[in-house]
């Protein structure tokens, strides 16, 4: 929606992850068991298809990764209840709830996981500034304390406290965000100083 900020940069910050995740730092993960959603394919649609399709493949001892770099943002109709959503590419510009991931139904997906012995990665780069539905009274920094809070059993990384922003630019790696670039750096061993 022409109304919802454009991100330039979440869609490579997603590739670099997948790419990460496909190599030998990352596990060397099978092409089958990488879906990688970018631009008008990161529907609200595929996106929930794609979580409920790890609740049939992930076997006890596996390891889910949820991985999403995006727009988070509040319900502005329901302020009293913060419910946070992670705005995919078909999410209207108001009532998220009608096109939105709800982090409720992220946190059933991951309980569900982890009831079944599946460990569980949450990596959000989702608290992007900019003018969007719930920015007039915190939209973004509530929906970054709803992934915090919601999501204790998971293992989480966030690119923010609730009252910090995220920033993208060309200035990292010709055009990623800061906290995925780094990120991704970091696991493919510049974080490792100690061999």
């Amino acid at each position: 929606d022409p109304t919802i900020p454009d991100l330039k940069y979440a869609h490579r910050d997603a590739e670099a992850f997948a790419d990460w995740l496909r190599s030998p730092a990352g596990g060397s993960v099978p092409e089958d068991n990488v879906r990688l959603l970018l631009d008008a394919n990161a529907t609200n649609n595929a996106i929930i298809i794609a979580l409920y399709d790890l609740l049939d493949s992930c076997k006890s001892g596996d390891m889910a990764i949820f991985y999403f770099s995006g727009h988070g943002d509040v319900e502005n109709k329901l302020r009293s209840l913060q419910p946070g959503f992670l705005l995919a590419h078909d999410s209207p510009p108001k009532v998220y709830a009608t096109n939105a991931l709800d982090l409720v139904d992220l946190q059933r997906v991951f309980n569900e996981l982890t009831i079944n012995q599946v460990r569980t990665l949450l990596i959000t780069d989702a608290c992007h500034s900019g003018k969007l539905s719930g920015s007039d009274y915190g939209g973004t920094q509530a929906t970054a304390l709803a992934l915090q809070q919601q999501f204790r059993q998971a293992t989480r990384i966030m690119s923010c406290q609730p009252d910090e922003v995220s920033l993208e630019g060309e200035q990292w790696g010709g055009g990623r965000g800061l906290f995925s670039f780094h990120l991704v750096e970091g696991l493919i061993g510049l974080a490792d100083n100690n061999t």
